[in-house]
């Protein structure tokens, strides 16, 4: 079994980086963003009222839901009063999930933002454990975790890992995918995130033009809870994988300058992510020799082990 260790008491004392509780500001500001969830929300916001370790002054939540044809926002509004600083905000119609997002960050005040959906949990140290970590390496301006995979019930069927940071690594895949925590003026300066299907692998590329590797840092623990539904973008393996493609072309464009076709192995990695890879010229090898060849440089770059949840 894979534990998360008890957040040290009072550890922002000595930290720099973070407010004493008795200031008003809050240091975090959480994006939940919901569209017709009102059977999953309450779990939701459970994980974040039970968040331990952190003072509930010390982060604000907003909730922006996008246009709900269901009771989401009723049970929005009669859990509002549990948590400590938080706000619900409905988009007069729906707009997709990159448009919530946006709003959600745009629409806080705190220095250091994070993003959750509305069906995903957060695990009880996970805000603590962010902020720690952010606050002892005033370095890094971007942070992610490894998460677990949970079932329609909340049960964890699987712990997933993730890499170090690279721009290389991430032009083949996209692991930087669970509490994901940077600091507002990167989100200024990026522009938010876009309308694509893959708007969190946009996102984090574009990132990647403006950062260093090594202002990027992986908390190597498990603080997230990702669910997957029969409606999620996961199981829309085609459109993502095309999506995908299109992001990276974009990425290498305007970083690179060059011009690449980028295609989707077809095949799903050892952290569970699909692998995409940037082609050389078409007269190198055939698409086929090609794509073997690019997915064992990729899995032979890294191969971390992971545990399946036990019954």
């Amino acid at each position: 079994m894979i534990a998360n260790s008890e957040p040290e008491k009072n550890w922002y004392e000595n930290v720099p980086f973070v407010r004493r509780p008795s200031r008003q500001k809050p240091l975090v500001s959480i994006g939940v963003t919901t569209y017709n969830m009102q059977d999953k929300i309450g779990e939701t916001i459970d994980s974040l009222v039970n968040q331990r370790g952190v003072d509930p002054r010390e982060f604000e939540v907003v909730f922006v839901d996008d246009s709900s044809k269901d009771d989401t926002v009723g049970v929005l509004d009669w859990n509002m009063s549990r948590l400590g600083n938080a706000r619900v905000v409905v988009n007069n119609q729906n707009k997709g999930a990159y448009a919530s997002k946006n709003r959600a960050l745009e629409e806080s005040e705190a220095p250091l933002l994070m993003i959750i959906d509305g069906d995903d949990l957060y695990c009880e140290n996970t805000v603590a454990e962010t902020l720690k970590f952010m606050g002892k390496n005033p370095g890094i301006k971007y942070s992610y975790s490894k998460h677990m995979r949970i079932d329609e019930d909340s049960n964890i069927t699987v712990f997933r890992p993730s890499y170090d940071f690279s721009r290389e690594s991430l032009l083949h895949m996209n692991y930087v995918v669970a509490v994901e925590s940077f600091y507002r003026d990167i989100f200024n300066e990026i522009g938010g995130f876009d309308d694509v299907h893959v708007e969190d692998y946009d996102f984090v590329l574009r990132a990647s033009e403006v950062l260093r590797d090594n202002q990027f840092g992986l908390n190597p623990m498990f603080l997230y809870k990702y669910r997957d539904t029969n409606g999620s973008k996961s199981d829309e393996v085609s459109v993502s994988r095309t999506s995908g493609c299109k992001v990276i072309e974009g990425s290498l464009s305007r970083l690179e300058g060059i011009s690449k076709d980028v295609f989707s192995v077809g095949r799903r990695g050892p952290a569970g992510h699909t692998y995409y890879v940037h082609s050389r010229e078409a007269a190198d090898a055939s698409f086929e020799e090609e794509r073997e060849r690019n997915y064992a440089l990729d899995v032979s770059r890294a191969r971390p082990k992971y545990s399946r949840a036990r019954a």
